[in-house]
């Protein structure tokens, strides 16, 4: 499954190739007012040639585009993107919520 959330300015529905629809492959998109998580960051994890591992937490101060990483500001419209194989898995639950007013 691929999560997306991209400004107006970048949003584009999402194109597949013949190829990619057979292979099974579709999306949902939602428009909404979004708003940062309570808690809102990525984990990093990194594995060196040792086999030691190491991790990073990077907390966001505000939305990013996926596409073009500009904030994007509370209250502000945005698109939802979620893309997946139904082939390998059913709809993904909705986590929209978790980003909109």
């Amino acid at each position: 499954m691929i999560r997306r959330i991209e400004c107006l300015k970048c949003f584009k529905v999402p194109r597949f190739t013949e190829p990619d629809v057979s292979a099974g492959w579709t999306y949902r998109t939602t428009t909404a007012r979004v708003k940062k998580p309570e808690k809102h960051e990525t984990k990093i994890t990194t594995t060196k040639g040792d086999g030691k591992t190491s991790t990073e937490t990077i907390v966001h101060a505000t939305i990013l585009c996926d596409q073009c990483g500009e904030p994007i500001k509370d209250g502000s419209q945005a698109k939802l993107v979620t893309m997946w194989n139904r082939n390998r898995e059913g709809e993904p639950k909705r986590w929209e919520e978790e980003f909109t007013l």
